[in-house]
């Protein structure tokens, strides 16, 4: 099936934001995450933004630090304004600064960065700043 706006290939995780009405669907088998505004919800809707891909129809997974491959879940911390998806053929956590004004992450020049397994600080994620 391709890749497109609308269709996902083996979902494997998502998380929804209360505050700007979206919905982050980890897509497994396009290497991507999706993001739909659920302010209204139709059947074949299509997502307003795509990470890890561009554009929307593709669906090759990558080792770069803007692509996915094979995501597994999505996490969301709207409060420090971070997007985390868990990376599984990569063995990173993709960490996508995420704005939730905006409704939509971050504009390209807030470029994502990448955490590799095994965490060395339990319990506290390690950014590029250090804290």
């Amino acid at each position: 099936m391709a890749a497109a706006a609308k269709r996902l290939n083996s979902p494997r995780g998502l998380v929804f934001d209360p505050g700007s009405i979206l919905l982050f669907v980890a897509d497994y088998s396009n290497s991507r995450v999706i993001v739909f505004d659920v302010a209204s919800i139709i059947n074949g809707e299509n997502a307003v933004n795509v990470l890890g891909q561009t554009p929307f129809a593709a669906s090759s997974g990558a080792t770069m630090q803007n692509r996915l491959r094979d995501p597994v879940g999505v996490g969301l911390n709207t409060s420090r304004g971070w997007l985390f998806v868990g990376d599984n053929s990569n063995h990173r956590v993709f960490v996508q600064p995420y704005s939730p004004a905006s409704r939509l992450p971050r504009s390209p020049s807030s470029r994502p960065f990448c955490l590799p397994f095994p965490y060395t600080r339990v319990g506290k994620c390690v950014v590029a700043n250090g804290s």
